[in-house]
C-alpha cells in the first residue's frame, strides 16, 4: 500500500499544479477537503470555499504560468500522509516568478487523497 499510496499522493500534487496552471480553480478546490486549511505566509484560509476564493483573487492579479513540482518526499501512514515538495513557477515571459516548498498534510477519504492542509513557503520571489 505504501508504494501505491505514494504514487497517488504524487498524482494529487500534479493535479493541483495542472488545475492551477489551467485556471480550473473549482477543480483545484475539489482537491482540498471541505474543512481544509491553506497557509500562505502569515495568511490562513479555512475551508474549501475560502481557498477557492483566494485562488480566484490571486489569479486576478497575476499572469498565467507553469508550475514545476519536484523533490516530492511523501510519508504515507494509512489514511494520512505528510508531504514536502519543491515548486518553481515559470511566468509567461519565461522567467522564474517564484519558487519554494509545499508542506502538505493529506487525508484519504473514500479512496481519494485530498489536502487537509497545504502550507506554501515561498523562498524566491
Amino acid at each position: 500500500m505504501e508504494l501505491e499510496g505514494t504514487a497517488t499522493v504524487e498524482q494529487l500534487i500534479a493535479r493541483y499544479a495542472h488545475a492551477i496552471d489551467d485556471r480550473r480553480f473549482d477543480d483545484a478546490g475539489r482537491l482540498f477537503a471541505t474543512d481544509a486549511r491553506l497557509v500562505v505566509g502569515r495568511h490562513t484560509f479555512d475551508g474549501r470555499d475560502a481557498i477557492v476564493a483566494t485562488m480566484l483573487a490571486a489569479a486576478a492579479s497575476s499572469e498565467p504560468g507553469k508550475h514545476i513540482c519536484t523533490n516530492i518526499d511523501a510519508e504515507v501512514d494509512g489514511m494520512h500522509a505528510t508531504v514536502a515538495s519543491d515548486f518553481v513557477m515559470i511566468a509567461s515571459n519565461r522567467t522564474v516568478s517564484s519558487a519554494g516548498r509545499y508542506l502538505d498534510q493529506l487525508i484519504c477519504t473514500n479512496g481519494r487523497w485530498q489536502f487537509q492542509q497545504r502550507q506554501i513557503v515561498v523562498t524566491i520571489k
